[in-house]
């Protein structure tokens, strides 16, 4: 049984130790991963798995499908649940507690992959880039989508705490914010939940930069 896996992904080309959290980890025997083109995965030795935490390395070759993939386990007592992790083009940034205040906001540089979570009720998460005049960024956060118990609310302030007009697009649950930069400067992009909740289950990714996306297909058929 698998409860989670940290990061949420890994960048083309590149290799990441994951962190997964489970049940009976100490017997695990194999690393299997679905759709496993340009991809490898090694159990790793040291530190040796526990019952509940092992270390797998992930290799990404530099031609590999961009896509969400899933990794499971094998024991003796059969084939695990499956955990998603995403192979994007971009670095990918793991959210550092704490980030719930101006002066925490955890730096990154554009374009870039978060992956967060809201760990307490009330919980925000800050982060802060750079832009310039006119920079056209997009923001999308990907987390009821992917099983997520958070309803996603994605804001920016400037370097004042002043909120900044913004377009958003609401994808089911989730979200698609375009920024568009009116001063050269510090911005903070700021996550919470619409509820005020969090804990176990509020995970969250959100690509920054430049994501395609389509408005329109015509004709329909």
């Amino acid at each position: 049984m698998l409860d989670t896996l940290r990061p949420g992904g890994v960048s083309r080309g590149y290799e990441a130790l994951f962190i997964l959290t489970g049940e009976h980890l100490n017997e695990v025997r194999e690393i299997l991963v679905l759709s496993d083109t340009g991809v490898g995965a090694v159990l790793e030795k040291t530190p040796p798995p526990s019952a509940d935490t092992l270390t797998v390395r992930i290799t990404v070759a530099p031609n590999a499908p961009l896509a969400e993939r899933e990794l499971r386990v094998v024991t003796p007592h059969g084939i695990s649940n499956p955990m998603r992790f995403l192979i994007g083009p971009w670095p990918v940034v793991e959210e550092t507690e704490p980030n719930n205040a101006v002066d925490q906001s955890q730096a990154f540089t554009l374009p870039a992959t978060l992956h967060g979570a809201l760990q307490v009720a009330d919980d925000k998460d800050a982060y802060r880039f750079k832009a310039h005049k006119g920079q056209r960024i997009i923001f999308e956060i990907d987390s009821a989508r992917r099983g997520s118990l958070m309803r996603p609310v994605m804001e920016i302030k400037d370097a004042k705490g002043t909120l900044v007009p913004c377009e958003l697009q609401a994808l089911g649950l989730d979200a698609h914010l375009t920024f568009e930069a009116p001063s050269a400067g510090d911005y903070d992009l700021w996550i919470r939940d619409s509820r005020g909740q969090g804990g176990d289950g509020f995970e969250y990714r959100i690509r920054a930069g430049p994501v395609p996306y389509l408005e329109s297909l015509v004709p329909l058929g």
